[in-house]
């Protein structure tokens, strides 16, 4: 984004301040000679423009990382497990379709489905979006996992509950519950 406020040029260099004033200050009654303010205010000027030129400096920019800011690429892989890749739109709402039982995008199996796994969707809301998804064992038919969309309202669901059982499909060997977010144009934007 680039800046929109003017920059106060200054070209007058002035004089600069004996360190003494600098420390302590103007007293009550004096007033600062010509030559310190037009230091002070060419000092300030060729201070913000070194910040604005700066700024602009694409050398100077880093890779993001999960713990620091930074530039990152884009990516709409539904596959990748890079921590350096942002998705897009495009492979959020891919990754929310395949979750939600519709149509997995073409090549793409999910490892539930590698594992020897049925599945079963119900509680079809009224946009077509299956609210659980169950996936069992193909050998007993024991119940493997269970996914749950709730809150918020069709088809902007705010929570994801997945539901991990034991060997024996009653146990619950483990719980989580995920947090959804959207857009403006009501795209998944994000699952913590």
């Amino acid at each position: 984004m680039g800046f929109e406020k003017p920059l106060p040029q200054w070209n007058a260099a002035g004089a600069e301040p004996p360190s003494s004033l600098r420390n302590e200050g103007w007293k009550v009654r004096q007033r600062p000679p010509a030559d310190y303010w037009n230091w002070f205010m060419s000092r300030t000027y060729l201070a913000l423009l070194e910040l604005q030129q700066d700024a602009i400096h694409k050398d100077n920019l880093k890779d993001a990382t999960t713990t620091v800011k930074g530039i990152v690429q884009l990516s709409s892989s539904t596959t990748s497990s890079s921590e350096l890749l942002a998705a897009t739109s495009k492979s959020v709402k891919a990754a929310y379709d395949l979750a939600n039982g519709k149509e997995s995008p073409a090549g793409v199996i999910t490892k539930i489905e590698q594992t020897s796994f049925k599945k079963f969707k119900s509680s079809k809301d009224a946009n077509g979006i299956f609210t659980t998804i169950e996936y069992r064992r193909k050998l007993d038919n024991t119940l493997a996992v269970r996914a749950v969309l709730s809150g918020g309202t069709s088809p902007k669901y705010t929570t994801r509950t997945i539901t991990y059982y034991a060997a024996n499909g009653t146990t619950v060997a483990k719980t989580e519950v995920f947090m959804l977010s959207y857009d403006a144009d009501g795209v998944l934007m994000s699952e913590v």
